[in-house]
């Protein structure tokens, strides 16, 4: 693509048709993945039924319902594909016959039409539909390659997928590739800053970049030849004088050549059956002409009707449908704008001609007819008078709006709102009423494909569009305000999301029009940062609304006064008579609800009694006056209280149950997966078996990608890790791949803090496998990061992240024996462990923390000894995993209980009764599949019988059962660690492994020996 031509000329590039206010180009958002979409189907049908079914099959498995509709609002046409169920034969019929289809299955009859996803979340579940539809498609091995040409003309939203898709690790099969040219880019252009900068934003670890440059001499001495299918020697003198004038452009080129034969520099010769030219001649003639203007002078040549048609066309985009031009055009007065009438036949045969001229080309698979190139295109484009394109594609978009109409389709026709847009000032008052209609349609329809900016801007020229005293009233302004609000506080325009709220709430509308404004000011207000203002805002509007009842200001006294009253209020029902109770029926109330939902994720953030108190005050009016649809999210709430938790963890797990029924019960618009997450990861972990409990956090990461709701879908995935590695459920070289993947798939959706969270177990993972753990990075580079993970933790108000780096850090120092350092890491542990919910991390940190303690106090120490602090620090730490167990029924408890027993045992100088409690938590951890406990318990009774009872024999075997244990987990260092400890005794014992035994030999040549 030679920039060089124009500049050698010195005068000015072809001028675009997008210039200066009168952009034709068509809005439609991800426009290029339509087509594809529609042209991939094509492809899928080709394979033929059955293999069809089956890639429909794993596709519907993949994205489910609402994945599919996602994928119909870009292509109706592959929505449609994916609806279609293949119904197998009745078995009682012939066999004859092929299989039957129906278009929609079961359980998709009773999704409603209108997509009720919180608005703000669409974007998010958009990326993860579109990565797991071409996940499904690639998995039979097939690989897929997607090609957006002309990428310079593409929306920042269909860019951006493009990126999201390109950039995901988990499907090696996908390959994307752009196409496009910078010197068709102009900086005022939205495209500029995606691609005009160099695609910049595409990661360059995972990009190829290809600079075509212009064709040489030779590569335009073949075009030639090719061109006129004659050997390369005969048109070497012709092919200089081409490059000379083209400068390797091959468009340019080809058009000078075609100019040449217009103009009869080139001549056939039938004689001879080949051409014949003067290159002096051609040489000396009209040096003066640019490629722009050669092609224009080709089209004014064109009769007048096909140059008419070519006009007309030159609007609908770089490609058009045939039929739907004929008719749109056959419904024109031609006349009236080009003083030549056209009728649909005659249009369609004017097409056939600008097809045979090289104008146009059809696209068959795509049933589509193009433009031979977008600069042709721009050229018709800029042969229309200036003065006459906006009354032109004003007609145009009105015919286009009518066809849509006469097909009563659902769809809204961007283009045709588009180019009646233009000729905006030939329309009256109450046409004008017509195009802010369809200003909302195209609207809502950016809406539904997450394609927010250009939303608000169509809601916008639908204000714009209105008159003064159409706007003070109707409904349709109302609307088209309530648009442009979503749309702004989706690209996180305050201030018209603050101007758009003043024109609601300023305007007679009703009750529930302005509850919806004020539940977007408080979102729009949090989300910019300001939790604080979101929450005085939601409180002014209480109050506005006669709600009168709710602390601004909570504290401890108040919180503990609230839960016992709420600890009364449920202790009167079950989880039964909870999720039959009726359904809130006062109005007042059930907006007061609303806007309390729309405050907590900013009360949780700012202040953590506040939200507390508005979740129980929730709760005993749901309890009192009805449940409504955000019941369940405030019982979920409850249930997961640290506090709630520890005066009743029954009530905790009823709260939990009713919290999942209302969910079913009411649906959950805003939060399912968050109430899926709470309920799950927080409150039945404590009654579920724990590889249950990890099945249900992969639904929730499904359920919560497929509903938008990035936050609860990375918190399962990252709670989901941390259950497979507390219950050992994985072994460890499996978590250290996933542990990756995670990490990456989390940090690319922008969720830093909950990548954080994950990376510590994944870290505790890679440490436990040998990676990067020696002495000298624990005391020095690994406590420095650790810290910054703390630092990090504080300054962003995380707890959790805090409880888990210290957490996993006073488990590791255990296992690898530095027991000084474990110490230090409980002490600063003590804090965060009161303002953690109860979960299976909670119990193994208190554990650790106790056998830690219990570690650094000598085998049987006199009384003095037991009294010193670590031993009464064990000791209350010893009395709360009884409590757990025998007060609250967490059966994960009783092999560390053992454990913990045995140590005490050690400590008290009871070796036998030491013996027996390891003998029991072997037996324990070996019913729960827990490799991790198993491993310790055997090695802490090796360490037993050697050091107190000087048993090397069966200490030997101990340490051998315990490093089996920690081999099948996948622990190198632990492994390494008891070899270093007790290498010198397991090669006499007759009946240690042949695993040990390896692990001796090859120690002293391989520093990580499994």
């Amino acid at each position: 693509i030679a920039t060089s031509f124009d500049r050698t000329q010195n005068k000015p590039a072809l001028q675009l048709a997008f210039d200066e206010s009168e952009q034709t180009k068509q809005h439609e958002p991800f426009a290029a993945y339509a087509s594809m979409l529609d042209y991939l189907v094509i492809q899928i049908e080709a394979k033929g039924p059955v293999a069809a079914d089956k890639i429909r099959v794993r596709i519907r498995q993949a994205i489910g319902v609402s994945g599919i509709s996602v994928i119909a609002s870009l292509s109706p046409k592959l929505g449609s594909f994916l609806r279609v169920v293949w119904q197998s034969r009745d078995p009682a019929s012939p066999d004859e016959g092929p299989p039957t289809f129906v278009t929609t299955s079961k359980e998709e009859e009773n999704v409603p039409k209108k997509d009720n996803i919180r608005v703000d979340l669409r974007l998010a579940r958009m990326k993860y539909t579109m990565r797991e539809f071409f996940k499904a498609l690639t998995s039979d091995g097939c690989p897929c390659v997607m090609i957006l040409d002309d990428a310079q003309w593409a929306d920042q939203e269909s860019l951006e997928l493009a990126r999201h898709l390109h950039a995901d690790p988990e499907n090696p099969l996908f390959m994307l590739i752009l196409t496009w040219r910078t010197n068709d880019i102009h900086e005022e252009e939205s495209c500029y800053t995606a691609v005009g900068s160099s695609i910049g934003i595409f990661s360059d670890d995972l990009v190829r970049r290809i600079n075509l440059q212009n064709l040489s001499q030779d590569g335009i001495t073949l075009l030639v030849a090719e061109a006129l299918q004659m050997p390369s020697s005969q048109v070497t003198k012709l092919a200089k004088v081409v490059f000379s004038k083209a400068f390797g452009n091959p468009f340019h080129t080809k058009q000078y050549i075609a100019w040449l034969e217009q103009e009869y520099q080139l001549r056939w010769s039938a004689a001879r059956s080949l051409w014949r030219w003067d290159e002096n001649k051609i040489e000396m003639h009209d040096t003066s002409y640019t490629a722009g203007e050669l092609v224009k002078d080709r089209l004014r040549k064109l009769p007048q009707k096909s140059l008419t048609v070519l006009k007309i066309v030159s609007n609908l985009g770089q490609s058009f449908d045939e039929i739907g031009a004929c008719t749109i055009i056959g419904k024109m007065d031609t006349k009236e704008l080009f003083d030549v009438d056209v009728n649909s036949g005659e249009t369609a045969q004017c097409l056939e001609a600008l097809v045979q001229g090289g104008f146009l080309e059809r696209r068959v698979a795509l049933q589509r007819t193009v433009f031979a190139h977008d600069q042709l295109q721009e050229s018709v484009y800029q042969l229309i008078p200036k003065g006459s394109r906006s009354l032109l594609q004003l007609r145009i978009g009105e015919r286009l709006l009518e066809v849509m109409e006469e097909h009563s389709s659902d769809n809204v026709s961007f283009l045709g709102v588009d180019l009646c847009s233009k000729g905006i000032s030939f329309l009256s008052s109450k046409e004008r009423m017509g195009l802010a209609l369809y200003n909302l349609l195209a609207g809502e329809k950016c809406i539904a494909r997450s394609s927010f900016a250009t939303a608000l801007a169509y809601f916008e020229y639908g204000l714009s569009s209105l008159r003064v005293n159409d706007f003070l009233k109707g409904r349709l302004s109302l609307e088209l305000s309530f648009g442009a609000m979503e749309a702004a506080f989706c690209v996180d325009d305050f201030d018209s999301v603050r101007l758009h709220y003043d024109r609601i709430t300023g305007s007679g509308s009703n009750s529930d029009d302005k509850i919806r404004a004020h539940i977007l000011l408080i979102q729009s207000t949090g989300s910019r940062g300001d939790p604080k203002e979101a929450i005085e805002t939601g409180f002014r509007v209480l109050k506005s609304m006669g709600v009168k009842t709710i602390l601004e200001i909570a504290n401890k006294v108040s919180v503990y006064v609230q839960l016992t009253k709420t600890k009364m209020a449920l202790r009167k029902h079950t989880e039964d008579s909870l999720t039959n109770l009726r359904e809130m029926n006062g109005v007042q109330l059930r907006q007061a609800m609303r806007i309390i939902e729309a405050m907590l994720p900013f009360a949780y953030i700012h202040d953590r009694q506040l939200f507390m108190h508005l979740v129980m005050k929730s709760v005993r009016w749901s309890i009192k006056y009805g449940m409504s649809g955000q019941s369940a999210l405030v019982f979920a709430a409850l249930g997961s209280f640290p506090a709630f938790q520890a005066m009743d963890m029954s009530l905790a797990t009823i709260c939990g149950q009713t919290a999942l029924r209302l969910m079913e019960r009411f649906g959950s618009r805003d939060y399912p997966g968050m109430v899926m997450f709470l309920v799950h990861s927080q409150i039945l972990n404590w009654t579920t078996d724990l590889p249950e409990v990890q099945k249900h956090l992969d639904r929730t990461y499904k359920v919560s990608m497929e509903s938008g709701d990035v936050l609860s879908a990375y918190c399962s995935l990252g709670a989901s890790y941390a259950i497979s590695y507390e219950s050992c459920a994985k072994n460890l070289e499996e978590l250290e791949v996933l542990g990756e993947v995670y990490s990456r798939r989390i940090r690319d959706n922008g969720s830093e803090s909950i990548a954080a969270i994950h990376d510590t177990t994944w870290q505790a993972v890679l440490n436990l496998r040998g990676e990067s753990f020696d002495a000298t990075e624990l005391s020095g580079q690994a406590i420095k990061n650790q810290d910054e993970a703390i630092l990090l933790a504080r300054t962003s108000g995380n707890d959790l992240l805090e409880f888990m780096v210290l957490s996993r850090q006073v488990q590791l120092s255990y296992l690898m024996g530095q027991h000084q350092r474990g110490d230090a890491f409980r002490a600063r542990s003590d804090n965060t462990v009161r303002s953690m919910a109860s979960s299976p991390h909670l119990v193994s940190h208190v554990a650790y923390c106790a056998l830690n303690c219990l570690a650094l106090c000598a085998s049987n120490s006199p009384a003095s000894k037991r009294n010193s602090s670590h031993y009464k620090t064990a000791t209350r730490l010893f009395k709360k995993l009884h409590h757990w167990r025998d007060d609250q029924g967490y059966k994960y408890c009783s092999h560390m209980i053992d454990l913990v027993q045995a140590e005490f045992y050690r400590v008290g100088g009871d070796f036998n009764s030491a013996q027996r409690s390891c003998e029991q938590a072997i037996e324990d951890a070996e019913a729960q599949g827990n490799l991790r406990e198993k491993g310790l318990a055997h090695e802490l009774l090796g360490r037993l019988l050697m050091r107190d009872q000087q048993d090397e024999m069966s200490a030997a075997q101990h340490i051998d059962e315990a490093m089996q244990a920690y081999h099948a987990w996948g622990a190198v260092a632990l492994v390494n660690r008891l070899l270093d400890s007790y290498g010198d005794i397991l090669p006499e014992n007759p009946e240690a492994s042949e695993l040990v035994s390896s692990f001796v030999s090859t120690k002293s040549n391989e520093p990580n020996v499994v």
